[in-house]
């Protein structure tokens, strides 16, 4: 029945936009993805959390650097705080340590989803402004890919964050399927 439904969303996305049906597959996938619906109703990863030395600090430089990304936080207790879309639970969060915090290497970062390239460049201004460091300024990244856009900063803590948006437009501005290399 589910197919059903959306095969017939799949007809009125195409007629609507003027598309051909597999451009109007993938818009209806990704619209199915982004609620979380995906075909065994599961993401790959529940949530991440950080270890972070202030709370206060941190909490205010990922308030700042997730809003243009659309997440907000949707939790908030006296050692931990997560964030993620609205009415949800959390899918990121920071936890406070004072003491042994260690810093993953550079094989590690987090790379957080970004609805587009004004959303991703507002990201790296805000976390300039709010204590982070660049480790790569927002823009165009070819080498993973030829719509790759995304910018790459550390935390107040030292943690690799990255905000990037990967995907390709057709000529009315309709997002079309995921890019990969």
């Amino acid at each position: 029945m589910a197919s059903r439904r959306v095969a017939k969303r799949i007809g009125r996305v195409a007629l609507v936009r003027g598309i051909r049906t597999r451009q109007a597959m993938s818009h209806i996938f990704m619209d199915l993805e982004r609620r979380g619906n995906h075909s065994r109703g599961m993401h790959m990863l529940h949530h991440i959390s950080f270890a972070v030395t202030d709370m206060k600090r941190s909490a205010a430089f990922y308030d700042a650097v997730l809003k243009p990304l659309g997440y907000q936080r949707v939790v908030s207790y006296a050692g931990w705080m997560g964030w993620g879309l609205e009415k949800r639970e959390d899918v990121f969060a920071i936890k406070l340590r004072k003491r042994d915090v260690k810093i993953p290497g550079s094989g590690f970062h987090v790379a957080f989803a970004a609805p587009s390239r004004k959303a991703v460049d507002a990201f790296y201004k805000a976390a300039l402004q709010h204590g982070g460091k660049d480790n790569g300024p927002a823009g165009l990244q070819t080498e993973y890919g030829p719509h790759y856009y995304a910018a790459f900063v550390f935390d107040p803590d030292g943690y690799r964050i990255e905000a990037v948006i990967n995907y390709t437009y057709d000529k009315d501005g309709y997002r079309l399927a995921a890019v990969t290399k």
